[in-house]
């Protein structure tokens, strides 16, 4: 048998949140001021 497990509830994180990946500085700058550590990335041309 795996230790494959369900998600409760889709792109929600059920824990605190420490790392976000995010392109967006506005968004990484918020992230930042919450205690949130970000990696910050250029934005894709596919949007």
């Amino acid at each position: 048998m795996s230790d494959e497990r369900f998600i409760k509830k889709p792109n929600l994180p059920e824990n605190d949140v420490t790392l976000c990946v995010c392109s967006d500085s506005d968004t990484a700058r918020l992230l930042a001021s919450c205690g949130i550590t970000v990696l910050q990335t250029k934005p894709t041309p596919y949007t």
